[in-house]
């Protein structure tokens, strides 16, 4: 079987398919804009692909701006084309349909996104979703897999990453008792706000690190001079990591609606750190472990000397997040 990965340029900045760059049977392609030197053809693109725009005026040919995948399909041979969530905003349904009629070719859409949450991923490609004709579609949130019909895809597309080289690019993240890393969407900052108060009162050293983007760039930011916020741009992901290497605990809030996990639960697992999870579904997940793990519901219920405890999570990880694991799954009916 090969396989062509569409992936989003998010993804490759994160480097969660890394495992799979030097398989030859696999070929991989972001979903990216291209350079532009033109100023006003740049200030043209960004207005047209902005979802602050597009989520109350849909703009047509949006995909047009994005670099199109140049694949290579042969008659004697049989494909399977993994299409990622987020790589939907640069690519066609028709264009896809006409590549999944032929009869050597198995389409299959992968979602690491929650149907019910607010990533922008599924905000701005769920009607496209719909109009392509997938042989199966895979979701890590089981959720979303009971609640529409849609395959559970597990949890096999991490790539571990190399903590060492990402400390030698980040030598100066600060140490702390507890990490977080996200965006505020999906109803969760009022969450996050409650528990980064707690942590304050209760001496909890913290590095909060939030983005922001749209609209939400307008609002005032609370506690600016405490937690880290930025906009524009994204975070190297070696930055989070070398955060993530220099904790004791990290902290996992999920959007409302989201049942799968964050990429926080892989860094714990992969980098052998404690987590503190909103997620009640973690104790299901593959290396749960209580001493390691804890599940809160609310700032008033988590255990701020566990937090203090100088205890360093023991998983034995052995390589089942990787997404060479995928490229099975994505063939089973």
């Amino acid at each position: 079987m090969e396989y062509i990965l569409l992936y989003p340029e998010t993804h490759r900045h994160l480097g969660l398919f890394a495992d799979l760059e030097d398989m030859p049977n696999v070929a991989m392609f972001s979903i990216e804009l291209p350079e532009l030197n033109n100023a006003f053809l740049h200030f043209l693109r960004r207005v047209h692909t902005s979802w602050t725009i597009n989520r109350y005026i849909p703009l047509p040919f949006r995909e047009k701006w994005y670099v199109k995948p140049e694949m290579n399909i042969e008659r004697n041979k049989e494909y399977c084309v993994i299409v990622l969530d987020g790589a939907m905003k640069g690519l066609k349904s028709s264009t896809l349909n006409e590549l999944f009629v032929k009869d050597n070719v198995r389409g299959v859409l992968v979602l690491i996104n929650s149907l019910e949450a607010s990533s922008i991923a599924i905000l701005e490609n769920r009607k496209k979703f719909e109009k392509a004709n997938w042989d199966a579609v895979y979701t890590f949130d089981f959720g979303d897999a009971e609640k529409y019909g849609y395959k559970y895809l597990g949890n096999c597309y991490y790539s571990k990453h190399d903590m060492p080289l990402a400390c030698e690019k980040f030598p100066d993240e600060e140490t702390s008792d507890i990490y977080f890393a996200g965006g505020l969407k999906g109803n969760r900052e009022d969450l996050i706000i409650s528990v980064f108060e707690m942590m304050e009162q209760n001496g909890i050293r913290t590095n909060f690190n939030l983005s922001v983007s749209g609209t939400r760039r307008l609002e005032h930011n609370r506690y600016a001079d405490q937690i880290r916020y930025q906009s524009g741009r994204w975070q190297p992901y070696d930055k989070i990591l070398a955060g993530v290497s220099q904790t004791k605990v990290i902290l996992e809030i999920l959007q409302k609606g989201q049942n799968g996990p964050s990429l926080r639960y892989y860094e714990a697992v992969c980098c052998n750190k404690r987590l503190l999870t909103n997620n009640p579904a973690a104790v299901n997940l593959p290396y749960y472990d209580a001493g390691f793990i804890k599940v809160f519901h609310s700032a008033a219920d988590i255990d701020y000397d566990w937090i203090k405890e100088d205890i360093t999570g023991e998983y034995h990880y052995s390589g089942e997040f990787s997404p060479k694991y995928m490229l099975k799954r994505v063939l089973e009916d």
